[in-house]
């Protein structure tokens, strides 16, 4: 988790986030004789990859954009008021994948499965 807030760019904290993840997919099927252990298992590994995909491709989709991911240079063009309709549907797009990745991966959304 230290490396998720010392990071400067969205890769390094996708990066951060999948690292810490692994780790709870082991304590999950620490008890791997139970069934519902195993499926609890399955569950959250399609789970985690969904989410992964969404940030990976909003994070794509940051790059396509802006052409990079650093944080602070994000953040001067997004504040650019010079964007084209095409530009600011795909950062709105980037922004609600990345978001719902997110959502996905610190299991926010589907707290009721």
């Amino acid at each position: 988790m230290l490396l998720l807030i010392g990071t400067i760019n969205l890769v390094a904290a996708f990066v951060a986030i999948v690292g810490f993840s692994l780790n709870l997919y082991v304590l999950i099927l620490t008890d791997a004789n139970s069934t519902v252990a195993r499926e609890a298992g399955a569950k959250y590994f399609y789970l985690s990859t969904l989410s992964s995909g969404l940030i990976l491709y909003g994070i794509f989709l940051f790059f396509l954009v802006t052409n990079t991911v650093q944080f602070f240079d994000l953040n001067f063009c997004i504040s650019i008021t010079s964007l084209n309709t095409v530009s600011e549907a795909a950062l709105k797009v980037a922004v609600l994948l990345l978001l719902s990745g997110l959502a996905f991966k610190l299991s926010a959304v589907p707290g009721h499965l």
